[in-house]
């Protein structure tokens, strides 16, 4: 079994970071992003579009701090951020 984890530095930092994980003829992608509530929004929307763009969104597990409050999630009423995402 061989196991292979590649970052992608193109759209790391430290609010985010994307992983391709390969094993056993599988690849997938994973990300984590943290989304601060005090900074714009468009700029992550442009990360999360780049993260799309990379993988095709093909095996894409998205892992998102986005501080955004939505009744999709089971929130009483939506935020800016809710409604942007």
């Amino acid at each position: 079994m061989k196991l292979t984890l590649i970052a992608f530095t193109q759209v790391s930092n430290e609010d985010v970071i994307l992983t391709e994980i390969r094993y056993e003829g599988l690849t997938f992608y994973g990300t984590s992003l943290y989304l601060p509530i005090d900074r714009d929004i468009e700029r992550d929307l442009e990360t999360i579009d780049d993260i799309l763009q990379l993988t095709k969104g093909e095996g894409l597990i998205l892992a998102i701090d986005s501080n955004a409050r939505s009744t999709l999630w089971s929130y009483m009423c939506t935020n800016t951020w809710g409604r942007a995402l």
